[in-house]
């Protein structure tokens, strides 16, 4: 199964992160969107360019720091 993760935009102090679930239940934090608008642009533009490069390895999963 190759099946594909979810992207959804939400706020995250004072600018937008995507949050990503992949379909074994990993999540990821992808920040650093300054507008919703542009978040939702990212997952409809490179969302699945990025998943599979991810998927393939080369992408090094992003971590949000909890303080």
């Amino acid at each position: 199964m190759n099946a594909k993760p979810s992207f959804r935009p939400v706020p995250c102090h004072g600018g937008w992160q995507i949050v990503v679930t992949w379909p074994d239940a990993r999540t990821e934090q992808l920040i650093g969107y300054s507008s919703e608008a542009e978040a939702v642009k990212w997952i409809n533009n490179l969302s699945d360019r990025w998943a599979v490069k991810a998927a393939d390895g080369l992408i090094l999963p992003r971590r949000a720091n909890h303080f």
